[in-house]
Parts: C-alpha cells; structure tokens; sequence
C-alpha cells in the first residue's frame, strides 16, 4: 500500500513538475506579420499614379490622398529605418527558449547603411493569453542594449500594439501602433498615432484599414493635430485595390464635407455613392 502511495505521488510529483516547467516557456510564439508594423501604401506610390496622357485633365482628388498618405509614410520611413529593418530580419529567424527571465529570444544582426546592429528580440508569455515582445538593438561602437520597440498580442496574431521610441539619445515615446486582424472576415487594420511627448503634431494618426466592401475594400483616417494652432484636421480616403476608384473628403482642402471622387484612371470624377 505504501509503495503504492509513494508511486502515485511521485507521478503526480512528475506531472505538476512538467506542467509548471511548460507554463514558464509556453508554446513557441509566431512574431507577428510584418503588416502589423509596416503600413501599406503602395496604391498611392508615385509609380501607381496617373500617366498624365492628358495634360488638361485634372487628378487633384487622388493626387491629394497620395499626398498625405505619403507625407505620413515619409516620416515613418525615415525616423523608423533601423526598428524596421531589425523587424523585417526577425521575421527570418528562429527563436531560442532562454529561461523565465529572458524568455524566447531571437538573436541576430542587421545592417543599415554603414552601421552593424546586433538585435534580441525576446518574447514572454502573460498570464492573460497575451505574448510581450520588446526589441533591444546595439550598434557596432555605438549605443548598447536601446530598447526600440515594445508590444504586445495575441498568441494567434489576430490583434496587438507597438510602442516605439524616438531614438537612443532621447528614448521617448514616439510612434504607438495598434493592429487587429480578422482571418474569418478578412477584415485587418493599422494606426499609427504620434505620443512625442510637447509635439507640436503629438496625437495626430493615420489609420489603414482593409476589408470587404464590394465598392470600396480599403481606407485611411488621417488626423493632423497643429497644437501651436490649436487646430484638428481629418481627412478620408475610400478606394478599391483592385479597380484603384477611390473618394476623398477633406473639409481644409475641399472646403465642404462632401465626398470627392477619381475612377479606374485616377481621373477626379463626380461621385455617384
């Protein structure tokens, strides 16, 4: 009886150790997909715009979409080359478990122009279900151990949020990212929002989302706050990835709040929706 008793506890002894041990590293996560912190914005890249056949036609509608959707990813561009090059290589690496303090850790390096980055990427498992990732880069004979970027997500990738900061020197909050995705609906979206602490542009954000709508799938919010002015201006912008017909709405440029449109040939048209 007792030698039964003791075997019982030693299995059980053996499970619960298991099981602790498993709840510590937690399944290996998935970094999620490079859309969740890169925007789309190739529809409105000089290379998609109009051919200009006809110099007396007008594409002012799209033209003005074009440019404020690539005024926002100018910046994101250039301020966020090095965050997003070490993201984009993570994206190719296999992670390894390194114990409960560190967690799983992508280890690799990177280069951008003329400068070598040594990146960690680690990720921890919450006890809400959630993964935490943060993003520690050094630069060869440069600044050591910058935390770059921190979120969180999902274990499945369907919704998550990035904080950025400005850069090494200054570690401020810069950018902050918030994603969703929907692979039953196919319904996904992006928002970046400027949290630059005293900025005279803090809390302006342009927002892509894409779904299913038969007329228009895609669109962007875009909010630019002048805080020296105090002043808010939102812009919208519907169009179809495919056909590329899209409207506008602009209250600043158009000076009304009504919707102005371009067809398949990004020519302005009157709008029929």
């Amino acid at each position: 009886m007792k030698k039964s008793l003791l075997i019982i506890l030693a299995v059980l002894f053996v499970l619960t150790g298991s099981q602790s041990c498993s709840k510590k590293k937690g399944e290996k996560p998935t970094v999620p997909p490079l859309n969740t912190f890169v925007m789309e914005s190739s529809d409105f890249e000089s290379s998609n715009g109009p051919q200009r056949l006809d110099q007396t036609a007008s594409y002012d509608h799209w033209t003005h979409s074009s440019v404020n959707v690539l005024f926002w990813q100018t910046i994101l561009t250039i301020n966020l080359v090095v965050p997003v090059a070490a993201y984009k290589e993570a994206l190719n690496q296999t992670p390894k478990w390194k114990g409960a303090k560190k967690g799983w850790v992508w280890a690799f390096t990177t280069t951008v122009g003329n400068f070598k980055y040594t990146c960690k990427l680690h990720a921890k498992h919450q006890n809400n279900g959630e993964v935490k990732w943060e993003m520690f880069l050094t630069q060869d004979g440069g600044f050591k151990d910058f935390k770059w970027f921190e979120g969180t997500s999902d274990f499945n990738n369907t919704y998550g949020n990035w904080l950025l900061y400005k850069e090494p020197k200054s570690a401020q909050e810069y950018i902050k990212i918030e994603w969703k995705k929907n692979p039953t609906t196919g319904y996904e979206d992006i928002k970046y929002t400027n949290v630059l602490k005293d900025d005279n542009g803090k809390d302006s954000f342009i927002h892509y989302g894409h779904h299913n709508n038969i007329i228009y799938n895609s669109f962007y919010n875009i909010s630019l706050t002048n805080k020296n002015q105090n002043t808010v201006n939102d812009i919208n912008i519907e169009w179809h990835d495919k056909n590329k017909e899209g409207r506008v709405k602009d209250p600043v440029k158009f000076l009304d709040s009504d919707w102005h449109c371009w067809g398949v040939n990004l020519l302005d048209e009157q709008c029929f929706q």
